[in-house]
């Protein structure tokens, strides 16, 4: 009865080991799988804003417009002269 006991014990031991060492495993190549995607996702990404940048430059157009015033001041000045005529006596 007791080799039976240690014997179960043994197996789900084991058994126990390995869903443990199954579960790493398959966790570790799914974090791969999901590293692999996201470095294509940001290389695709990069590779949208590399070529969006681009057509932004190839469609920039620079527009410099010059103005120029003048001003013209004209003076007036007017002058008078009053002459005043007095008889002597």
């Amino acid at each position: 009865m007791m080799m039976m006991m240690m014997m179960m014990m043994m197996m789900m031991m084991m058994m126990m080991m390995m869903i443990i060492i199954m579960n790493i495993t398959m966790t570790t190549k799914s974090e791969n799988k999901n590293d692999n995607n996201n470095n294509n996702n940001n290389n695709n990404n990069n590779n949208n804003n590399n070529n969006n940048n681009q057509q932004q430059q190839q469609q920039t157009t620079t527009t410099t417009t010059a103005t120029t015033t003048t001003t013209t001041t004209s003076t007036t000045t007017t002058t008078t002269t009053t002459t005043t005529a007095t008889r002597g006596q």
